[in-house]
């Protein structure tokens, strides 16, 4: 079999059989960024620069066709083809698919020669379509958001309407540094940024990349391509949005009444030996029209809505009522539940949640408080004192997404805690650059040095957990052990023998 070169990408999102199609697509010899989980999925494939997605719908068919209505614009858009892999037979799911946005379906055995096969074909309908798609070759009018960049330059012109969004007025013809502008990009969207344009430096063909605000939550979309006549790169820049979302202020306070918001578990795990110590409790939102929807998306619109603290109260209760009726075999797994700053707020919470345990029969000593840095920045000094009343009861605490927010340092010196979360990025940034090491590294290195123990979230390949462990990480989660998980589900995990008692391990 040939070998594909390096522009031959596949991007793979799949929610039970990932590990299975990575791996037959990479002894095809394609590359293949893979996927298990469908937040973000849209930017991930944009960021991919994958001329061929592929959703696996077997096993997890709604999940599977919201993937695809979610990534279907932006392959079209890419002029990419979107492989959809359903059930031998499942002719409703194909046809589903094909109304959701994919161009392709398959539903046989999955080998690496027949897997490559419909890769190639599904190849050659991405490069029919680019054949006949060409970005223009000036800056387009001035009511779309665009920019321009000549090679060798400091600087990017920025359209009219481009410069009034990003905030650098409205004059047409707008000059910024390439700095001012990819200021605006988190972490993520500068790696993206610069993916991208190496592949259109490196094949010639239109791509794109997408990156998140940081402010409302909306995506943004970068379709960027050469100007044939002068060389320049030129990006036409689309607001993605959060499709929907305006309709769900209504829905939420029926969905905490219908028993719409779920709980799972995220299993936490020592780096050294492997035994699963705990799990977070993280809400996700049934939603009978979108799906499941995530907790940064519920959360948002309990903030919008109002309902912040009802929220927070409802998944709390929720959660230690499920870890209240676990089975024998999760008895001695640690449970963390997050704290929002509208909880913190409230002078009676530490008494209220101490009482639900107690009502509950749940072990203080069992319980971790995750709070995030963001739910600090308006008082640190309540927080510093509700956390200590929390800890005097037996309960630990964490400070959970370390590095995302702006007085970190602060934080540490101010709070009694017990552990320190680092943000998922920092995760993947420890197989980063030189630079980018010694940054997670400093911030493990203070972290014990303060007698802190450290949890790295996020964590999806076995690269990043080696590094993490060798950096003197004590426990990590992510997708690389397990994603969220029913309480059966974590049973099950439970049960191959991954759990020990705490007594050893925390």
């Amino acid at each position: 079999m040939p070998p594909v070169d390096d522009t031959e990408t596949v991007f793979i999102l799949s929610f039970r059989n990932r590990d299975l199609l990575r791996d037959a697509a990479g002894e095809a010899g394609w590359r293949v960024i893979a996927a298990r989980r469908g937040e973000s999925a849209e930017q991930r494939f944009l960021a991919s620069g994958a001329k061929v997605a592929i959703v696996d719908t077997r096993g997890a068919r709604l999940q599977g066709l919201e993937a695809i209505r979610a990534l279907g614009s932006a392959t079209e858009r890419s002029g990419a083809a979107l492989l959809a892999l359903v059930d031998e037979g499942d002719t409703d799911t194909a046809s589903e698919a094909f109304e959701a946005g994919a161009t392709h379906f398959w539903h046989g055995a999955i080998d690496p020669a027949l897997l490559d096969l419909a890769l190639r074909l599904a190849l050659r309908h991405s490069e029919r379509v680019l054949s006949t798609v060409a970005l223009r070759s000036r800056l387009p009018a001035a009511a779309m958001p665009s920019w321009r960049w000549e090679r060798g330059s400091s600087s990017v012109e920025l359209s009219p309407a481009l410069a009034r969004q990003a905030g650098f007025g409205t004059e047409g013809g707008t000059r910024v540094s390439l700095m001012e502008l990819f200021r605006k990009l988190d972490a993520d969207g500068r790696r993206s940024a610069r993916s991208a344009v190496d592949r259109l430096r490196e094949t010639g063909q239109a791509t794109a990349f997408a990156h998140g605000t940081g402010e409302d939550g909306d995506r943004i979309a970068h379709h960027v391509g050469l100007d044939d006549s002068s060389g320049a790169i030129v990006g036409h820049v689309e607001t993605l949005g959060q499709p929907g979302l305006e309709s769900l202020d209504a829905d939420l306070p029926q969905a905490l009444t219908r028993g719409e918001i779920d709980i799972l578990f995220q299993p936490q795990v020592a780096t050294a030996g492997g035994a699963m110590v705990g799990v977070e409790a993280l809400a996700r939102w049934r939603h009978p029209k979108f799906g499941e929807l995530d907790a940064q998306t519920l959360f948002k619109v309990a903030e919008r809505s109002g309902l912040s603290l009802a929220l927070s109260q409802h998944v709390q209760r929720t959660a230690l009522e499920e870890v209240a009726n676990w089975p024998a075999s999760l008895a001695s797994l640690r449970v963390a539940i997050n704290v929002t700053s509208a909880d913190i707020a409230q002078p009676t919470f530490a008494d209220r949640f101490i009482a639900d345990l107690g009502t509950l029969g749940i072990d203080r000593r069992r319980v971790t408080v995750e709070i995030t840095e963001s739910g600090l920045i308006e008082d640190l000094r309540s927080a510093s004192r509700l956390l200590a009343e929390l800890r005097a009861h037996g309960l630990r605490v964490a400070i959970d997404d370390f590095g995302t927010g702006y007085s970190s340092l602060a934080y540490l010196k101010a709070l009694p805690l017990d552990y320190l979360k680092i943000d998922k990025q920092m995760s993947h940034d420890i197989e980063g650059t030189p630079r980018d090491r010694v940054v997670v590294r400093g911030v493990i290195d203070m972290a014990r040095s303060l007698g802190l123990s450290v949890i790295a979230e996020g964590v999806e390949t076995n690269r990043q957990l080696a590094l993490l462990a060798e950096e003197g990480c004590n426990y990590y989660q992510g997708y690389l052990c397990a994603p969220p998980l029913t309480s059966a589900a974590l049973a099950e995990l439970a049960s191959v023998g991954l759990a020990q008692d705490l007594r050893q391990a925390l």
